[in-house]
């Protein structure tokens, strides 16, 4: 966090540029204008083994600021999960329908296989029948009027009678 806070610089600055630095403050986040003249960074002096009685410490006006920029990363990690909990139970009500279309689909496939089965069974039959009934017409010219005689009035015909 305090990476811009130790600077060594290959060259002098003027008293309005590190006056400028110091009422930046301490924090983090501040952009350093001279980092092209940087001669050490704070990470090379962390990498650094220590000796004697290292203190840590955060300088008090970054507490705020950290504890900002924490609630503030709380609120959305919880955001977040509220979020992905939404999506975990929309998930599985897809999943559960899907599973129940599947099941649907299968049932309805069977159905379709069963009612194609009787369609060829009944489009054979079909070509059966118009055979025997090609076989049964003739072209013979019938004396239609014969059946308008008394003895055949409200009667069955058959070919018999004919």
């Amino acid at each position: 966090w305090y990476q811009r806070r130790v600077r060594v610089y290959a060259e002098e600055l003027t008293a309005g540029e590190v006056a400028a630095m110091h009422a930046a403050g301490m924090c983090p986040g501040q952009e350093d204008e001279h980092k092209e003249t940087k001669l050490i960074t704070w990470e090379e002096i962390l990498e650094q083994t220590r000796s004697g009685t290292v203190t840590e410490f955060i300088p008090a006006p970054c507490t705020e600021i950290l504890m900002r920029e924490l609630d503030q990363t709380r609120e959305e990690l919880n955001s977040t999960k509220l979020t992905l909990s939404e999506t975990m139970e929309e998930l599985q009500s897809i999943s559960t329908k899907l599973n129940t279309t599947e099941f649907t689909l299968s049932d309805t496939m069977e159905e379709l296989r069963s009612i194609t089965t009787k369609l060829n069974t009944t489009e054979e039959k079909l070509l059966v029948t118009e055979g025997k009934l090609k076989n049964c017409t003739t072209t013979t010219d019938w004396d239609w009027s014969l059946f308008t005689q008394a003895r055949y009035i409200n009667q069955t015909i058959s070919a018999e009678m004919a």
